[in-house]
């Protein structure tokens, strides 16, 4: 839902209505990490999360890192709305791969022991 949200942002054009929008997308967006760090709880063992995160916080910060610089120079070149479009045209893909490689269920191929 925030993929869509973020998706329709560009034309919007009534200020407050925009606000809201940003809010929502935002809630939306939030709402997927504990559930990213339930499911890297169940498939990383114990010993080995500290690294997983590790290598995930790593790996997801580098478009953080990249993507002002080439979302600015979009923006100063006159392409206002082309950040946004990539940025959901991205986390739609993501979205995609997501459902596709997990879509069997991570409890038929995960041993959950409790307490661990």
């Amino acid at each position: 839902m925030a993929t869509g949200v973020l998706a329709i942002m560009p034309s919007i054009y009534n200020l407050p209505l925009l606000l809201v929008l940003f809010i929502i997308r935002n809630t939306l967006m939030n709402m997927a990490n504990p559930l990213l760090t339930s499911l890297i709880n169940e498939l990383a063992p114990r010993e080995e999360r500290g690294r997983v995160f590790g290598i995930w916080n790593m790996i997801s910060s580098i478009p953080r890192a990249v993507g002002p610089s080439i979302g600015g120079y979009l923006m100063d070149t006159g392409y206002l709305d082309l950040p946004l479009y990539i940025t959901s045209m991205l986390y739609a893909i993501a979205v995609v791969l997501f459902y596709v490689l997990l879509r069997g269920g991570v409890e038929g191929r995960v041993r959950v022991v409790h307490g661990t």
